[in-house]
């Protein structure tokens, strides 16, 4: 089940500079997340009950809080979820920029570029998912920057066999997740969205 999508987001805190807890592009076996819990659960895990044990999901959360919980590495950053909330695979928020080779033909360092979530401006994710070889690459570029060369997550695992992982389901539910917490809340947008199993999105 390769597939390829993109979205454009927008996370206004409503006080300024913090947000929580963050958005999530979710796949799941099954489309019921109603026992899951907000705040840093992001509306997808119920720490108290079986779920998601039974019904699992792969997520690519973009996380507004840091959580010692799930030790996070930050309070703005990029991470792959399989089943857990423990990311597999996370990195600070950003992009690369792919530096041309200089003028004496020495290659040099990509340049990383921060971004911050929680400042209302839309930003836009590109997630792509080869199944042949398990292969997932994440980037993330402020609108209206196209989609960067090099991405921010490239991961790859015998844990990223989504069909396997997803449990071999004819059908599986995709969509978006998201929660504030108590102190610091905001509003996340989905602005736009493609999603093709045929091809790039």
């Amino acid at each position: 089940m390769s597939f390829s999508t993109t979205f454009v987001f927008a996370i206004t805190p409503y006080h300024s500079g913090r947000s929580g807890d963050g958005l999530a592009f979710v796949i799941c076996a099954a489309p019921d997340l109603s026992t899951a819990l907000p705040g840093p659960y992001l509306g997808l895990v119920d720490p108290y009950n079986k779920f998601p044990a039974t019904n699992p999901f792969f997520a690519i959360e973009l996380d507004t809080a840091k959580d010692l919980e799930f030790k996070d590495i930050d309070n703005n950053h990029v991470a792959v979820d399989l089943n857990s909330l423990k990311s597999a695979s996370s990195s600070t928020a950003g992009y690369y920029i792919d530096i041309d080779d200089d003028t004496e033909g020495y290659a040099t360092e990509p340049s990383f570029k921060a971004l911050r979530f929680s400042n209302g401006n839309p930003m836009q994710v590109w997630v792509d998912y080869n199944s042949y070889n398990g292969q997932l690459d994440v980037a993330l570029a402020p609108v209206p920057m196209s989609k960067p060369s090099l991405p921010l997550l490239s991961y790859s695992g015998y844990s990223v066999n989504l069909a396997k992982f997803l449990g071999f389901n004819d059908t599986v539910h995709v969509g978006f997740s998201a929660a504030t917490g108590d102190e610091h809340g905001g509003t996340h947008q989905i602005l736009g969205w493609s999603f093709s199993m045929s091809g790039p999105a």
